[in-house]
Order: structure tokens, then C-alpha cells, then sequence
């Protein structure tokens, strides 16, 4: 359970954000390449999975 809210609250919040940032489709999408830079996506994404993994232990506490 932990796994699928966490998945969830990942792609929901950061992959499918509206928001045009340099780690989700619409940074890929609008801003320049100078502004993508692998360093700083590995860095992003590895804060994501962590908030995303807190969340869904929280949910997984609090619902079940």
C-alpha cells in the first residue's frame, strides 16, 4: 500500500505538475535545454521519491 500511494502521489504531484520546472514534462517541454541539466534532475527526483514516500507511509498510517 505504501508503494502505490507513494507512486501515486509521485506522478500526480511532480511528473503530470502544470508547472514548467526543469524535472516534469513541462519543463521538458517549454524550457531551453540550457536549463534542463541532468545533475540537477537526479538531485529533484531524488527529493521527490523521498516527500512521495513520507506521504505515502502518512496516508498508509492514516487511513488504514
Amino acid at each position: 500500500m505504501l508503494l502505490f500511494l507513494a507512486g501515486l502521489m509521485f506522478v500526480y504531484t511532480d511528473l503530470a505538475a502544470a508547472v514548467p520546472f526543469s524535472h516534469n514534462l513541462e519543463g521538458f517541454v517549454y524550457l531551453k535545454s540550457r536549463y534542463v541539466k541532468r545533475d540537477l534532475l537526479w538531485k529533484l527526483y531524488l527529493e521527490m521519491v523521498i516527500y512521495s514516500l513520507i506521504f505515502g507511509a502518512a496516508a498508509g498510517w492514516f487511513l488504514f
